[in-house]
This record gives C-alpha cells, structure tokens and sequence, in this order.
C-alpha cells in the first residue's frame, strides 16, 4: 500500500518555495552522468531523463539474469561516496559514483546513492530518475519498498511545485492602496499589510485554458480572429476564471493582492512614474494595440517582474466591487465586500485610455459578463509551515 504519509510531512511545504521559485531544475548533460548540471530540464518535462531509459534498457536485455558481483575496485568506489555523502561532498560522491557506473553500468546500489543524493540537493526530478534506474534494475531488492516511498514523497514535491510554475513572490508587507486624485471608488487611499502570496508572471493563455477546458469539460469561449495560443484568454466570466484558477491549485487575487503586485513596490501613478509617456514601453492600451490584444510578456515587466500588469486585458479578481470599501477596509488583508451585485476587474485594457491603466482605478462588473478585453490571472497562498 502507498505510504501518503510521507507525502504530507510539513517539510515538503519549506522546500516547495525553493523549488518553485527556481521554476527550472536542472539536468545532466549525458545520460548515465550525474556531476554538476549543465543543461536544464524543464518541470514539466514528459519524457523521462535519458539515465531512466538506458536502464530500463539494461534490464530488459539482462531480463533473468543475475546482477554481476561486485569487484573490488567498484566496492572501493561504493565505500568512498557513502563517506563523501555522510560529510555532504555531494559533487565528489556523485562523480564517484559515475565511475562505479562506468565499470558497472548494472550497480543497481550505484544509482540507489545517486538518487539520495539528489534528494538531499533537492534536485527532485533527478533523484526520482535514479531511484527508478535502481527498481528497474534491481526490483527485488530489500529497498524496494523504501526506494518506492521515496519516489512518492519527490513527485508530490514536483507536483506541488508544478502549481507554482510561471509564478512571483510578493513579499508581505504595507503598501498604500488607493487614490487621493483618482475617482470616488478609488479614495481615500489607505495603508494595508498583506502577507506574502504568489501571482502568475503572465496572464492566462488561450493554450493554457484550452487545456483545462478540455480536461474539465468544459465549453471554450469563442475567441477573437485575432487570437492565438499565446494571447491572453478572453471573454471568460468570472465564474470561469475562478474555476480554472482552483483546477490549476490555485485562486484569484484578492483586490488588494492585484493592487500590490501591480504597484511593484511603488506608489506612483503607473510603476514607471507619475508621467504616462512612457505607458507604451509596458502596456498595450489604444494609442499603441491596434485595437486588440497581445501575446503576453511582450512588453517590459513591472519591478516584481509581472508581465501586462496594466493594459493587454482587464484582469478578474476574486472581490465584490462596492464603491465605498476603501472607507471602511480592514487594514489587514482584505477581502472585499461581501453579497453585492458586481465582481471587480483591474489593469485597464488594449482598449482604453491611458488614464485607465492607473493602478488604482476600480471597475465593477457583473459576474457573468464576457468581453474580448477581459481575462484573468491567478494567485496562490504561501504555504504556512
């Protein structure tokens, strides 16, 4: 029986923001070569590492017949990396390691210690391609069952780091939210502390909620004739957009969570300064789309490194718009109004004024409205230790 225990263990939640924050892991170069990385595999990668398919190779063409004796030179080796291991010479143990293989490309024993390895480097996805040479080549081994529970324990991390993908930190802290110059809705403007959360880099993609539409079920809104994989996904309501949101693991951003994301640790006009010249290096708004909307990430990002933060598409957040909020708003992660009639959108659009794309302008909108000028990007929780 599967031990989902280890799976839940609290230190799985310390190391997923490594992990995601690096949002690449990387590889070896040569398959069977475990040393330092000098490639990148991608988290999401399908296929598995090269190392995985040259063993499952080698036990295939070696199916019944018994794992070779150890020689003395490869017993030498063995004993070697387990002392560099023990001092966490993690490099010099591996590249040991890769010699035993060399002499013994069987050493079920050899890719067993690479994969611990690997595991306490927090190179998940390399430990959990070792740990499945030494099963494949030596599946009845007395560590079979421990070699399994620890592949389980690695792809729960990468699974959960997964969600995190294409994501930023903002970190928790006090930001003034709000407008003294901006329209009604917009004052006064306020001090809250919000603590630390993570927001998608780049809007939701066509490719990406074509995705979940196809693996929910679910209808894809039509799309302009302009549109295309990379563009941002439109005419979704807000019901849609929350939906794809808690199928990614994720959820919107709260009002505020946008507002400070948008900001970037600022507190002017538009992140770049009060004056809007310079709008079209970051936006797409009506003097510079071509009335329409564009691939995310085209133009330059935000001081967080968030991408079409103001223009591009107007961007759903989880809050109820009530005009007068600002007036009585906790101080402390707020949340918004609770029961009123329209749901909020912020960042302006390809379609608007420059004015528009202000960070602290407020738009109520019913929650069944669909707009080609109107998607959506999603926001996670820090997990608590």
């Amino acid at each position: 029986m599967r031990n989902t225990s280890l799976v839940k263990k609290t230190r799985i939640a310390a190391v997923i923001i490594f992990v995601a924050c690096s949002l690449v892991f990387t590889g070896d170069a040569l398959a069977g070569k475990n040393g330092e990385a000098n490639e990148s595999v991608k988290m999401d990668a399908e296929e598995p590492h090269a190392i995985v398919k040259n063993c499952q190779a080698l036990a295939e063409k070696n199916r019944g017949k018994a794992l070779p004796k150890m020689t003395m030179e490869v017993r030498k080796y063995l004993i070697q990396a387990r002392a560099l291991r023990k001092t966490r010479k993690y490099a010099q143990a591996i590249e040991i390691l890769d010699k035993a293989i060399e002499l013994e490309p069987r050493l079920s024993s050899a890719y067993y210690n690479i994969a611990l390895i690997e595991g306490a480097r927090e190179r998940y996805l390399q430990a959990v391609n070792n740990m499945k040479c030494f099963l494949a080549l030596d599946p009845r081994h007395k560590k079979a069952q421990n070699a399994q529970d620890k592949i389980w324990e690695w792809e729960a991390i990468l699974s959960e780091a997964k969600k995190y993908e294409g994501i930023v930190l903002v970190p928790a802290g006090e930001f003034t939210m709000g407008s003294k110059k901006g329209d009604s809705d917009e004052k006064p403007p306020h001090n809250v502390y919000l603590d630390s959360f993570h927001i998608d880099k780049y809007e939701v993609t066509v490719a990406q909620f074509k995705k979940f539409a196809q693996v929910a079920g679910r209808l894809m809104p039509d799309q302009p004739l302009w549109s295309t994989d990379t563009h941002p996904v439109v005419n979704v309501d807000w019901n849609d957009a929350k939906s794809y949101c808690e199928w990614a693991g994720k959820r919107l951003p709260t009002e505020a969570e946008w507002e400070k994301a948008a900001r970037g640790g600022t507190n002017t006009k538009y992140s770049l300064g009060d004056n809007k010249e310079n709008l079209g290096e970051y936006a797409w708004y009506n003097r510079n789309s071509g009335d329409r909307a564009h691939p995310v990430g085209q133009k330059k990002p935000n001081q967080y490194g968030l991408y079409d933060m103001r223009g591009n598409v107007w961007e759903w957040v989880s809050d109820w718009y009530d005009k007068k909020y600002y007036k009585k708003s906790p101080k402390r992660n707020p949340k918004g109004s609770p029961n009123r009639s329209d749901r909020v959108v912020r960042g302006g659009s390809w379609l608007i004024y420059a004015v528009h794309c202000r960070w602290a302008v407020r738009v109520g909108r019913s929650p069944d409205e669909r707009h080609s000028c109107q998607g959506f990007r999603c926001a996670a929780s820090v997990a608590k230790d």
